[in-house]
């Protein structure tokens, strides 16, 4: 008598995958709050030094960078506990005109200095509103921008396009990179894969958890073969306008 065992034999497989993905996520959580607190108290240190008037240029440049990783370190830990939790916080309702407007002030903070290139192509409804927590999305398009930014060596361009399609609104984040390779597609949003060197592979993993948990979705556009192209996908409805018709008092007194 034969058995086939595949199916069995491929949901073992998913259910030691999935038990290795949650060892991971507890460690990182863990060690993500072990760092907070010594992290927080550095910052705090260093900041007043880095912002003091009296510093040689050299001096003063040194305390910038240390500044700079430190924040980069705490946006890491942020990651990693973001993941950990896979909740939206202090949600509230957001214009996409006002999420596209600060998205487009921080991106070229971001890039600000360097040859690479953005371009901005809003034609989504400006008035559409999403529900979410505005820093949480901010960061997961950031991440976007800092990525192609990377991939590209700060020396190519990202287009971020809007639109609405049904109940949804969403961000196209298109570059001019190598793009992702067929293989790596299905894992690139796994948690800890990385195909870069000196990577952590959490972004993308936070990214995608912090959008599906806004109801919406971050995936590869599979059709785009310019370089890559990461969508975000919102639950999007209507702004609702303000009614400017006034109601007699007769209309409300039934005979």
């Amino acid at each position: 008598m034969l058995m086939d065992v595949t199916e069995t034999r491929r949901l073992q497989e998913q259910l030691t995958h999935h038990r290795r993905l949650s060892a991971k996520t507890e460690m990182a959580a863990a060690l993500a709050h072990q760092i907070r607190t010594p992290l927080a108290a550095a910052l705090l240190a260093l900041g007043p030094v880095a912002r003091a008037r009296d510093l040689a240029p050299a001096q003063a440049r040194g305390a910038q960078r240390a500044l700079d990783a430190m924040r980069q370190l705490e946006r890491l830990v942020e990651n990693m506990l973001s993941f950990a939790r896979g909740a939206v916080v202090d949600a509230a309702p957001i214009e996409v005109g006002a999420l596209t407007r600060r998205l487009t002030d921080e991106a070229r903070a971001l890039v600000d200095g360097s040859e690479f290139e953005l371009d901005f192509d809003c034609q989504a409804d400006p008035r559409l509103i999403v529900h979410g927590n505005v820093d949480a999305l901010i960061s997961i398009m950031l991440n976007l921008v800092a990525n192609s930014r990377q991939i590209t060596q700060s020396k190519g361009w990202l287009r971020i396009a809007t639109r609405h399609f049904g109940d949804y609104a969403m961000f196209r984040f298109m570059d001019n990179g190598p793009g992702v390779a067929v293989h790596d597609r299905e894992r690139i949003f796994e948690p800890f894969f990385t195909t870069r060197g000196g990577g952590t592979g959490l972004g993308l993993s936070v990214a995608q958890a912090i959008a599906r948990a806004h109801g919406g979705d971050l995936a590869i556009d599979p059709e785009y073969t310019s370089g890559a192209c990461f969508e975000l996908t919102l639950p999007a409805r209507a702004a609702v306008e303000p009614t400017t018709e006034r109601v007699g008092v007769a209309a409300l007194i039934e005979d």
